[in-house]
């Protein structure tokens, strides 16, 4: 039976567009046949439903626990995961960092999660907080399951060519995904009753390339349906 592995995509302050980011990389390994099961841990629940509604993906499947539930962060994914055993091959998870301190001082608890995708300003000084953030999960970190992606760089193709491969402590850096001003502006249109703006395809095809990797890294398993 395939394994069920838990990815993880967080960021320490919100404004690098992670709900997109999730909806989409999600998309991408539904596409590539890795069944999702979308965890919407935010307690905001607005973008991922939006999304979903609009982009309907087969394989991808939105999952919008109750605050409540969220509290015992170690219970509800040892339950998500018993739940959809055999059906999917991925959970992945937009949460806030504050959440995942439930798992921060706890080995055990951590060892259930197989990947944390942490979301970085493509700075010096994001490069060291994501240092410093990466110390909280060591056991993560010890056994090489931590690694970054770069939000909403600038689209210069230049910069994107010039992109290190990890930080000065080693943190992997996996990706990016691009600044995308529609996106940006996605809550006045919703607001407005305007359809979610499609991504740039610079964007979407950032976010594929992020996707390969995680499968390859974690490693996440196709399904073939026949």
């Amino acid at each position: 039976m395939t394994s069920v592995k838990i990815v993880i995509i967080s960021q320490e302050h919100r404004g690098h567009g992670i709900s997109t980011a999730a909806y989409f990389l999600g998309q991408a390994l539904a596409q590539r046949h890795v069944p999702v099961l979308l965890g919407d841990l935010t307690e905001r629940h607005g973008r991922l439903p939006s999304l979903n509604k609009q982009f309907p993906t087969r394989n991808l499947v939105l999952w919008t626990p109750p605050a409540a539930a969220m509290r015992d962060l170690p219970a509800l994914l040892r339950k998500a995961r018993a739940e959809v055993t055999g059906k999917a091959s991925c959970i992945l998870v937009d949460a806030d960092l504050t959440l995942l301190d439930a798992l921060a001082g706890a080995d055990e608890e951590l060892r259930m999660v197989d990947y944390l995708l942490l979301a970085i300003d493509h700075t010096a000084e994001g490069e060291k907080s994501a240092d410093r953030l990466a110390n909280r999960f060591l056991p993560l970190r010890d056994r090489s399951r931590i690694g970054l992606a770069f939000a909403r760089i600038p689209p210069n193709e230049e910069e994107i060519a010039d992109l290190p491969e990890q930080t000065d402590d080693l943190l992997p850096i996996l990706g990016y995904w691009p600044a995308d001003y529609r996106l940006a502006t996605a809550d006045d249109m919703l607001a407005a009753g305007t359809a979610f703006p499609e991504p740039h395809q610079a964007y979407l095809d950032a976010i594929a390339r992020l996707a390969t990797r995680l499968m390859r890294l974690v490693p996440l398993t196709k399904i073939e349906k026949g």
